[in-house]
């Protein structure tokens, strides 16, 4: 399995966790930009809150950092600018409730392990 195929597998566990929590999925993998440089992999909405949702997966033991700690400054900067597109493009006020998240989604031979960091 490439890192690609790791990817969206952990997305889709990321989605079914997120609807376990009680979060409506709005859409998934939304890109900007001339590169689509600009990405979100999971927007969500609860308690009238949108969640701008970054999903990281990894193997156990696999990398020095964390999923979590690999979405650095620069790219929370990118998934705000998505954020704000998405947001203007669904005639969504930037005055609303919203937020950067972080679903970290990592493998072992027992199966995956989520963790969710809010509001980062």
């Amino acid at each position: 399995m490439n890192w690609k195929e790791l990817g969206k597998i952990g997305e889709r566990e990321a989605e079914e966790f997120l609807k376990e929590k009680g979060f409506k999925i709005l859409d998934k993998n939304f890109r900007i930009g001339d590169n689509k440089t600009f990405e979100v992999d999971i927007i969500a909405k609860k308690d009238k809150v949108f969640h701008f949702i970054e999903v990281k997966s990894s193997l156990k033991g696999s990398d020095y950092f964390s999923p979590e700690q690999r979405v650095n400054y620069f790219k929370k900067q990118r998934i705000e600018k998505a954020a704000e597109v998405w947001m203007g493009n669904n005639n969504i006020s930037l005055d609303s409730s919203w937020q950067i998240d972080i679903v970290s989604v990592v493998f072992d031979e027992h199966g995956a392990k989520i963790e969710f960091f809010e509001n980062v």
